[in-house]
């Protein structure tokens, strides 16, 4: 059983963890390895579609036309996916792909066809080859101009294609899509990227026929399959199906409700009808210690084992590109921020005091770094770096440091670019944990983020009573725990596809400002969304000193602001110069102020920025501020202003406090 040169042992070498991971029983895999590798869809010979018309329209189910044994090798069936995509590019591939437009109605039963019915006769049981003459007549007859499809549909798929343009047809696939689709997520790189982001598809016709249970006879999961860089799903049996049986699968089958189970009925919100107006409202209950310390969350990676220097050696020949799919989620992605910072005794922090009050600047500033943007710019300090952070003045790093007392104690003077529990606040989730003790518990949740994989269920049943009965706005922005740049993000109103976020990793729900100040952009005309990034620079923390950097900057949206197409990424957000640096409106603080006030005679910027300085000394953090970030990027804040490198590192380290550049707050 062996395909040219990718061998099975290859196959395990990439896959073995996906396979134990999705319980795919090991008898399987080398039936697996033999269709992925001949490419053979053949449960069309195995199920067939079955579509009933009822009063409130189609239903569809998939059944056994045979007696299948969960343990016959052979009963593992492959699954195509007819769209693969990440959400904020959904709309313009629908736009761009009209016959995918259709095939999506038909998937979803928008505006269904009233000739759908079960394909060929009751009895009759389809060849792959047939299926396949009928598919290719079916978008024929329906697309003799029309360009393929992004990726080739496999055979197994019914189609039943109806030409009927709407202008609201898009919009109503984005809204029911998230009844359908699936997630997975996949990372060549250690760190996280666009490229790391989850894909989210839908299964061709026999998949996303298949009906839920809570008691299911299979279980579909995708698996990404190394040599095509392509992901499949994946059926296999869990108990005998009897010919003539439906199958079922479980659409909760995942690592939230295996941690929640009580949630159950929450999770299947975007399944069945369920308004939850008649439950009680939840009590929230703040996160224990243990939620600080040793969190680890399970995000769902398509992850492939870490190969050894001569396994990637030999694929790399096979395959013809470099293989490098971490086998883990990594500490730094997972748990950083939350190991418990080994703090200095109060003794040794007075030593390290006198010390760094006495240190000599005669020399250049000795510099330990593991990320050399800031330092690269900088221009009237002088600096060289140092390979040994024991040696060093400055530990300038981009991860999380945590053994202040190690540093303490081998060099009491160095001085590092982060303090003790700084996570607490450049950490999402652990903010919002914060706030939520913090929070009179009689207001339920307010207008801060929460946290959704801890109180999923009191987001669901106290906030949508809230805005139900109130009539106040309800769309959400909702933001992964621990990415910025945009990434991940989404806006929303609606609770299904809310829900659905959570199964591409822990989610945090913000209120939305739907009522946001706009700024008119010179270059389109267009009134949009801005946000203004400052700078605060902690000194020191017992006594708290920290200072503002006075000058700031401003990024704003493309698009007129409208909340009428909540996933349009131009709209609603404003990072575009990691994808697109031609989408981005440079423009200095000056000019914006002199703007924004002749927009709005009403707003004088200096009650503004006092307003701004006065949010960052609260003592508590309040509903109105959003998130801090952790080593955020300065590229372009060393582009517009030449001398912030300097400004940053004379501040927080040489006890040089330029008062035209950096206010006390």
């Amino acid at each position: 059983m062996e395909f040219g040169d990718y061998h099975f042992d290859h196959f395990l070498q990439g896959h073995k963890m996906q396979l134990e991971a999705a319980g795919i029983p090991p008898d399987l895999w080398g039936s697996l390895y033999s269709k992925l590798m001949q490419q053979t869809f053949d449960a069309g010979n195995y199920f067939r579609i079955l579509c009933e018309q009822t009063d409130d329209g189609p239903k569809w189910c998939v059944f056994a036309t045979k007696d299948l044994d969960p343990l016959d090798e052979y009963n593992i069936f492959l699954v195509d996916h007819a769209w693969t995509f990440q959400p904020q590019h959904a709309r313009a591939q629908l736009e761009e792909f009209p016959q995918l437009v259709e095939r999506l109605k038909s998937l979803f039963n928008i505006e269904a066809d009233e000739d759908c019915h079960e394909s060929g006769d009751e009895n009759e049981v389809t060849s792959d080859e047939q299926e396949k003459i009928k598919v290719e007549q079916q978008l024929k007859a329906s697309y003799n101009d029309s360009t393929s499809l992004p990726r080739q549909e496999s055979v197994d798929a019914r189609l039943c294609y109806v030409v009927n343009e709407h202008k609201s047809v898009i919009d109503k696939i984005l809204q029911k899509m998230w009844s359908h689709i699936q997630t997975y997520s996949i990372r060549y790189k250690q760190e996280l990227d666009e490229e790391s982001m989850p894909l989210w598809y839908v299964m061709d016709e026999l998949g996303a026929r298949i009906s839920h249970s809570d008691t299911p006879n299979v279980k579909v999961v995708p698996l990404y399959f190394i040599p095509h860089k392509i992901a499949y799903s994946v059926i296999f049996l869990i108990k005998g199906v009897a010919d003539g049986e439906v199958i079922c699968r479980d659409f909760t089958d995942h690592s939230i409700s295996r941690e929640h189970p009580e949630w159950r009925r929450f999770l299947m919100l975007p399944y069945l009808d369920d308004d939850f107006l008649s439950m009680d409202r939840f009590q929230r209950e703040p996160p224990g210690e243990q939620f600080f310390l040793v969190r680890f969350y399970s995000i769902g990676f398509m992850e492939v084992i870490d190969l050894n220097i001569e396994m990637k050696i030999v694929l790399k020949k096979i395959l013809g590109f470099d293989l490098y799919v971490v086998s883990k989620p990594s500490e730094n992605m997972m748990s950083s921020g939350r190991t418990l910072d080994e703090i200095p005794s109060d003794y040794a922090q007075g030593l390290a005091a006198d010390v760094i009050q006495n240190r000599d600047f005669s020399g250049p500033l000795r510099i330990f770094a593991d990320e050399l943007q800031l330092i690269n710019n900088l221009k009237t300090v002088k600096y060289v770096e140092v390979c040994d952070w024991r040696n060093a003045d400055v530990i300038w790093l981009r991860k999380h440091f945590h053994d202040y007392a190690q540093a303490c104690k081998e060099n009491p003077g160095v001085l590092i670019n982060q303090f003790p529990y700084e996570s607490c606040l450049t950490v999402k989730d652990l903010l919002s944990a914060i706030i939520m003790n913090q929070e009179d518990s009689k207001n339920g949740l307010s207008w801060y983020q929460c946290f959704l994989h801890n109180v999923l269920a009191v987001f669901m049943i106290n906030d949508k009573k809230r805005f139900v009965f109130s009539g106040l706005d309800n769309t959400w922005i909702i933001k992964p725990w621990n990415l910025a740049r945009g990434m991940d993000m989404h806006v929303s109103n609606d609770l299904r596809q809310i829900v659905r976020l959570m199964e591409s990793g822990p989610k945090i729900a913000c209120k939305y400002i739907e009522r946001p100040v706009l700024f008119r952009r010179v270059d389109n005309n267009c009134m949009v969304k801005f946000d203004i990034r400052f700078i605060v620079f902690v000194t020191q923390v017992r006594p708290l000193r920290a200072f503002v950097y006075n000058n700031f900057w401003t990024r704003f949206a493309i698009n007129e602001f409208s909340l009428d197409r909540l996933d349009d990424v131009d709209t609603h957000f404003t990072v575009f110069n990691y994808d697109n640096n031609e989408k981005i409106l440079q423009m200095n603080c000056i000019d914006f102020i002199d703007q924004l006030e002749k927009t709005y005679v009403s707003i004088k910027w200096a009650t503004i920025e006092s307003k701004i300085r006065k949010v960052l000394q609260e003592k508590e953090v309040i509903p109105t501020l959003l998130e801090f970030n952790f080593m955020p990027d300065c590229e372009r804040a060393c582009r517009c202003y030449p001398d912030f490198a300097d400004t940053v590192f004379q501040t927080l380290f040489l006890g040089e406090v330029n008062v035209d550049k950096v206010t006390e707050i």
